[in-house]
C-alpha cells in the first residue's frame, strides 16, 4: 500500500516511537531491540495506529466503500470486495478514497460482520497487531 507524501512525518514519528520504546524498555544496545517489540508488549506502532483509526472511522460509512459490481460474476465480485480507484501518483495513493477500500479489502469477513463499535475496535486492534510486521 503506497503511503504517499505524508509518509515522511510518519517515518519520523516511528523513529521517535522506537527511540522512546528503547528507553522505556531499558535496552542497552540497539542490537537487543527487535522489530517485534511492539507486538511483544501489544502496542501499535504509528502505521498501525493510522490503519486502526481509518478502519474504525469508516466502519459505518459507505462514502469510499463501493462494492465491485459488473455484469460478469467473478471471484472479486463474489468475495464482496470493494472497488479501489486508480491513482496516478503517491499523493493519490495516500487519499482516503484509495486507502479505505484497500484496508477494508484486507480485513477478514468476520470483522466486517461485527456491529458493536467497542467489539469492532478491539478486534481491529488485534488484527492490526497480528498483521504488523
Amino acid at each position: 500500500m503506497g503511503r504517499g507524501l505524508i509518509d515522511k512525518p510518519r517515518k519520523n514519528l516511528k523513529k521517535n516511537q522506537i527511540r522512546a520504546l528503547k528507553n522505556v524498555m531499558n535496552y542497552k544496545n540497539a542490537s537487543s531491540f527487535t522489530v517485534n517489540a511492539f507486538q511483544d508488549i501489544k502496542i501499535l506502532d504509528v502505521f498501525g495506529i493510522y490503519k486502526q483509526k481509518i478502519i474504525i472511522k469508516n466502519q459505518h460509512t459507505n462514502c469510499y466503500k463501493k462494492k465491485i459490481s459488473h455484469q460478469h460474476e467473478t471471484r472479486r465480485q463474489v468475495e464482496g470486495l470493494f472497488k479501489v480507484p486508480k491513482s496516478c501518483n503517491k499523493y493519490g495513493d495516500s487519499t482516503a478514497k484509495v486507502i479505505v477500500p484497500k484496508l477494508f479489502n484486507l480485513l477478514p469477513k468476520s470483522l466486517l460482520e461485527i456491529s458493536s463499535k467497542s467489539v469492532f475496535k478491539r478486534k481491529v486492534t488485534e488484527w492490526v497487531l497480528a498483521s504488523t510486521n
